[in-house]
């Protein structure tokens, strides 16, 4: 028999709170504009749905994100203008905005600390890096980079550094949160990276992907071809994948050998602000997600074994994400839905379990 999915509404991106008791869900109306709606996980009930002001067919949620307590929704937008509304931090159990932040500054991407209060913050437009206290509001450090690319910035687990590149036309490094000094130089050639859970290693990408250790700026290991990449939550295993080639490898992190491949297989997942081919894990290390059109296909990490597939008819799949500590599933995809004057695709939200 075929697994079954809720329906939940219409969102095109979700996402549980750390401790798995909520879903964080980001929504579109005509009538209304952009919203934000929380739910209960295990009653499925809706706690609040958080409408932003502004156009409603222009204003658009790009990110939304519990931070690492569950106590704040940091919350990015953009209008239809190029113009960045800046960043909201909400109380995730009122719902009332708590801070601004940067509104006007032209910010296009955060980064949250998994272990304090530090958000990093930078924009393509004014070329402008950014550091708050987000429980605070307090503005850490105000900088600027030179202008050549789009920047990308990822912060350290431990909050006290953060990784900053310019595509492939500026040189990569690692600089220290509160002086701006590069303390670790990895050079030109890289579009993007992630830092290892522990933060002891920096993974990079641009046409191929490589890591290196984050303190002596060494490099460690090569993976040849990819897109983009990353680990796995436990850090054991890192995922390359090619939107190109349509295929997605995943890697031993400890002896660097592949334990298995996947190929030919298509994916939507850009309607949900994800790079093509990104799979997702669980917690546990045991399963890993992922999106090929219809389908959300959940494998063993261990062998690649296909474990259970949910399918979405009515649209592709654009994400799926794993429950913390659970092996319920949200998925979102992008549907086919006929409603009072209108009919055509929708993004769709449903709930799954893998029992």
């Amino acid at each position: 028999m075929k697994p079954t999915l809720k329906h939940m509404g219409y969102y095109h991106g979700a996402s549980f709170s750390p401790d798995g008791e909520r879903i964080l869900a980001i929504g579109h109306s005509y009538l209304t504009g952009n919203f934000v709606a929380i739910w209960n996980a295990n009653s499925g009930s809706k706690e609040h749905e958080l409408i932003f002001e502004g156009e409603p067919n222009l204003l658009k949620i790009a990110v939304a994100k519990f931070n690492n307590d569950g106590d704040r929704i940091v919350v990015l937008a953009e209008d239809g203008h190029d113009n960045r509304d800046g960043i909201r931090i909400l109380h995730s159990v009122s719902g009332e905005q708590i801070f601004h932040l940067g509104e006007g500054h032209g910010l296009d991407q955060f980064a949250l600390s998994r272990t304090n209060d530090t958000l990093l913050a930078v924009g393509s437009d004014w070329k402008s890096l950014r550091i708050w206290n987000f429980k605070t509001g307090k503005l850490i450090r105000d900088g600027e980079f030179e202008p050549g690319g789009e920047p990308l910035a990822r912060i350290s687990p431990n909050g006290q550094q953060y990784f900053l590149t310019l595509e492939d036309k500026r040189p990569a490094g690692i600089f220290d949160i509160h002086t701006g000094k590069e303390v670790v130089h990895f050079g030109s050639g890289y579009w993007d990276g992630t830092f290892s859970p522990e933060g002891n290693d920096l993974l990079l990408w641009w046409d191929h992907a490589d890591l290196w250790d984050a303190t002596t700026g060494q490099k460690t290991r090569e993976f040849g071809k990819a897109s983009h990449a990353g680990f796995s939550p436990d850090g054991k295993h890192i995922f390359t994948a090619s939107r190109e080639q349509n295929w997605i490898r995943i890697w031993n992190r400890s002896n660097g050998e592949k334990v298995f491949e996947l190929q030919n297989f298509q994916t939507q997942q850009w309607y949900a602000n994800q790079e093509p081919g990104t799979p997702t894990f669980s917690d546990d290390g045991l399963y890993i997600a992922t999106c090929e059109d219809n389908f959300a296909r959940i494998r063993s990490l261990a062998s690649g074994e296909l474990i259970k597939e949910f399918e979405c008819p009515q649209g592709a799949v654009t994400a799926v994400t794993f429950r913390p500590l659970s092996h319920q599933i949200v998925i979102t995809s992008w549907a086919h839905v006929e409603t009072s004057g209108y009919a055509g695709l929708a993004p769709s939200m449903f709930v799954g379990d893998l029992q």
